[in-house]
C-alpha cells in the first residue's frame, strides 16, 4: 500500500504536465494455489453464498454433503485426483482468486485515474499466452480486465498471433509488445511491421544490451530498428493507428472457466503431468485454428461468454469454440439461437460438457446441437500420425478422402442425430469425427480432436477442411494471395484497414511459409482503385490486382484509393524567432475531393540540418491541413524549409519561410 501510494503521488505530479500510461504489473504469474487462511476462506464462502444462494445448491453442484458453510473448503490443485470428474470445488476457488486479483486491479486503476486523468491508459505488460502453468495462477482475464479496469495491454506475441487478436478484441487502448533479447536481425526488421499491421501502437525493446550501452554507444540493433521503422515513424504508423482495422464475421469464444479447466484435465490422461492438456488445448489447438482462418485472408475476433449472452453473435456467420469445456445455460441458449438463425458453430473437443462452475453435465449443454451423445466421458490419446480419415461429404461441406492428425480426442463419443463424415481409423471402435448436424438455418460441426499439428505439418488437408467450413458458413475471403498462374497461396497473414473511401491491405509472409512459394505474388483485392505499395513507395496504377515482392518474414502494405495522388502543395508564412510559423498543405487528387491523408513534416534550418524536434505527422482531412511549426528564441535567423510528404504516394513538396 505504501508503494502504491508513492506511485500515485508521482503520477499525480507528472500527470498534470504530460499524458501517461501506467503498467501495473510485468509478467504476472504464479506456480501454485495460495494457501488459504481463515480470512481468505471466509471471503471465499461469502462469494459462494452470493453465487449459489444456499448450501443445498452448492452441494448439488459440488457433489458434497456439507451441513454448514463453515465446512466448505476449496479443493487445491495438489489435492486433485484423476478419478475426480467434478471440477467445481477446484474451479470455483481458482475463479474466486482471479476475481480478488481483479478487484485489487480495479481499485488501483480507479485511484490512479482519480489522481491523474479519467482517460489514463492502465494495464499490464509482459502478459504470457494461454498455455503453460501461468493460466490458472496468473490472475489475468483478458475479457474481464478490459471490462472492469484495463484499457491497454502488452502481451508477448509474434507472427504466431497467439493472443494479439484476442487482446485487441477486448482492449480499447494501446496494444504493444516486447522484443529484443537475442533476436536475429530479420526479427528486428520484421516484427515492427507485423505489429503495425495488427493494430500495435508501438514496440518495446528489452535488455540493456539490445540497442545501446549505458554510456550511449549504439549497437547494430539500434540501426536495424531505426531503418526498419522509419516509414512507420514518419506517418505510416499514424495512418494505420487512425484507420479502422477490419474484422470478418468469424469469432472465437473466450471462456475463462474453460482455460482453467484444461489445466487439470491432464490428470485424466496422465496423473503425473497435471497440466498436460493445457498447451494442446488452450494454446496449440486454438492457435492452429486461428492460423487457418488467417491464411484464407480473414481476420477473426474474440467474444466473451458475457458478450455472447448479450447478443454479440448478431451479424456473425462462424463461431469457433476452442476446447470450450465449461459453459453456462445462457451462453448455450444464445449459441443455439445463433445456429437456428443461420450461423455455423465449430467445436474441436468436448464442448460444454461442464457448466460454468465445472460441474459435469449429462447430456452436455450442446450435445443436441452437435447431434452427439456418450455413455461416459473419456479422453483418448494417440501417436502423432494421420489416424483420422474422412469418408463422406455433404454437398456444401466437401471433406471426403482426407487424413488428419488427432492426438487428443474423446474416446466415448457417439453420434445421436448428427452425421459422422469421418472417424478415428484404427481405433478399436472407430470413434466418430467431423460430426455435422443441421439445426434451423444453420449447422454445427464437432471435430472431436485438437488440431495441434498444423504449425508442424501445414499441409493442404487442414486447408481442405477450413475451405469447406468457410463455404458452409458462406464466408468469402476478401483478399487472396495468388501465384503467377492464379493459384492460391497460403501461409500469409492478411489484414485490412478502412478510412472513409480508402482501403489499406497489409500482407505478411510467415517464416514457416514454403520456400517454393514465389517471391513475387499477386494480391487480389476486395475492390479496384488506384494502387500504391506504401513501404516501397511504388505507384502500381489502376486495378484490383497488386503485384508485390515478399520474402519470408517480409510484408507489404497496399493502398487502394479512389483517385491518383497528383502532388502536394504547401505554403508557409514568415515569423520572428520564438513565434509559431503558420504552415498549410493540400493534397492534389486526380479526380474528386481528396479523403483523409497523413502528411509527414520535416524542418530544415538555414544550415541545411534537420530540426528533428519540429518534425511530425499531421492529419489532412479532406486533403487539407493547416497548423504551426514552433520556433525557439535562439533559433538562427534566415531561410528555413519545410518538407511536406504525403505518406501513401511518397510525393512531397518544399516550402520556405524566413525567420526574422
Amino acid at each position: 500500500r505504501r508503494r502504491f501510494s508513492r506511485c500515485c503521488k508521482q503520477l499525480q505530479f507528472t500527470g498534470s504536465a504530460v499524458a501517461l500510461a501506467s503498467a501495473r504489473h510485468d509478467e504476472r504469474h504464479s506456480f501454485q494455489d495460495p494457501a488459504p487462511n481463515e480470512v481468505c476462506l471466509a471471503r471465499f464462502r461469502a462469494s459462494l453464498k452470493e453465487q449459489y444462494g444456499d448450501l443445498e445448491r452448492l452441494n448439488a453442484t459440488w457433489e458434497t454433503t456439507h451441513k454448514a458453510w463453515e465446512e466448505v473448503r476449496p479443493l487445491l490443485t495438489a489435492e486433485f485426483r484423476p478419478e475426480r470428474n467434478n471440477l467445481a470445488p477446484w474451479l470455483d476457488f481458482r475463479l474466486f482468486v482471479s476475481k480478488l486479483t481483479m478487484d485489487v486491479d480495479a481499485r488501483q486503476a480507479e485511484s490512479l485515474r482519480r489522481r491523474t486523468s479519467p482517460d489514463l491508459f492502465i494495464g499490464i505488460e509482459g502478459v504470457f499466452g494461454l498455455g503453460g502453468h501461468i493460466v490458472p495462477y496468473s490472475g489475468v482475464d483478458y475479457a474481464e480486465h478490459a471490462r472492469r479496469c484495463f484499457n491497454m495491454i502488452m502481451p508477448y506475441d509474434n507472427e504466431v498471433n497467439s493472443v494479439t487478436n484476442l487482446a485487441r478484441s477486448f482492449c480499447p487502448g494501446p496494444l504493444s509488445t516486447w522484443d529484443g533479447y537475442s533476436a536475429p536481425r530479420w526479427q528486428y526488421e520484421a516484427k515492427p511491421w507485423w505489429g503495425a499491421l495488427h493494430g500495435y501502437w508501438g514496440m518495446s525493446w528489452f535488455c540493456s544490451k539490445t540497442l545501446a550501452t549505458s554510456t550511449g554507444c549504439l549497437f547494430p540493433q539500434a540501426f536495424w530498428v531505426e531503418e526498419a521503422t522509419r516509414k512507420l515513424r514518419q506517418g505510416v504508423g499514424k495512418l494505420l493507428m487512425t484507420s479502422e482495422m477490419q474484422t470478418d464475421p468469424v469469432v472465437f469464444l473466450y471462456s475463462q472457466p474453460s482455460l482453467y479447466a484444461a489445466y487439470v484435465a491432464g490428470h485424466w490422461i496422465n496423473p503425473q503431468n497435471k497440466h498436460l492438456m493445457n498447451r494442446p488445448s488452450t494454446q496449440w489447438g486454438r492457435e492452429n485454428l486461428q492460423r487457418l482462418v488467417n491464411e484464407f485472408g480473414l481476420q477473426y475476433s474474440y467474444v466473451s461468454d458475457r458478450q455472447v449472452e448479450a447478443g454479440a453473435l448478431r451479424g456473425k456467420k462462424l463461431l469457433i469454440l476452442p476446447d470450450v469445456m465449461c459453459m453456462s445455460q445462457k451462453t448455450a441458449e444464445a449459441i443455439e439461437e445463433f445456429v437456428r438463425g443461420g450461423g455455423v458453430v465449430l467445436a474441436d473437443l468436448c464442448p460444454a460438457l461442464w457448466d460454468e462452475h465445472g460441474r459435469p453435465l449429462r447430456p452436455g449443454r450442446l450435445d443436441r446441437l452437435f447431434g452427439v451423445t456418450r455413455d461416459r466421458f473419456e479422453y483418448g490419446t494417440r501417436p502423432t500420425d494421420y489416424l483420422i480419415g474422412t469418408t463422406q461429404s455433404e454437398p456444401d461441406f466437401p471433406v471426403a478422402n482426407e487424413w488428419f492428425i488427432g492426438e487428443y480426442y474423446e474416446r466415448g463419443l457417439k453420434v445421436d442425430g448428427g452425421k459422422a463424415l469421418g472417424a478415428h481409423i484404427f481405433d478399436e471402435t472407430e470413434v466418430p469425427a467431423f460430426v455435422l448436424n443441421r439445426t434451423g438455418l444453420g449447422a454445427a460441426l464437432l471435430m472431436n480432436f485438437l488440431e495441434t499439428n498444423y504449425s508442424r505439418y501445414p499441409e493442404g488437408r487442414q486447408r481442405v477442411f477450413m475451405r469447406a467450413l468457410l463455404g458452409l458458413a458462406k464466408i468469402e475471403p476478401p483478399v487472396r494471395v495468388l501465384n503467377e498462374h492464379g493459384a492460391e497461396l497460403y501461409q500469409y497473414d492478411v489484414t485490412r484497414f478502412e478510412d472513409g473511401g480508402h482501403l489499406y491491405v497489409g500482407v505478411y509472409r510467415l517464416t514457416t511459409s514454403s520456400p517454393l512459394n514465389p517471391e513475387e505474388v499477386t494480391l487480389r483485392l476486395p475492390r479496384p482503385g488506384h494502387l500504391y505499395e506504401v513501404k516501397s513507395g511504388n505507384d502500381l496504377g489502376e486495378g484490383r490486382d497488386a503485384r508485390v515482392k515478399l520474402r519470408a518474414a517480409d510484408s507489404a502494405l497496399v493502398a487502394v484509393l479512389p483517385y491518383r495522388v497528383e502532388g502536394v502543395k504547401a505554403r508557409a508564412a514568415s515569423a520572428r524567432a520564438g513565434e509559431p510559423v503558420v504552415v498549410s498543405a493540400a493534397v492534389q487528387a486526380s479526380t474528386g475531393r481528396p479523403g483523409r491523408h497523413i502528411l509527414h513534416l520535416q524542418v530544415e534550418g538555414p544550415d541545411g540540418r534537420l530540426r528533428r524536434a519540429y518534425a511530425g505527422n499531421v492529419e489532412a482531412r479532406g486533403g487539407r491541413w493547416e497548423g504551426i511549426v514552433p520556433t525557439a528564441l535562439n533559433d538562427p535567423k534566415g531561410r528555413w524549409k519545410v518538407r511536406v510528404r504525403e505518406v501513401v504516394s511518397g510525393l512531397e513538396t518544399e516550402v520556405a519561410f524566413r525567420l526574422k
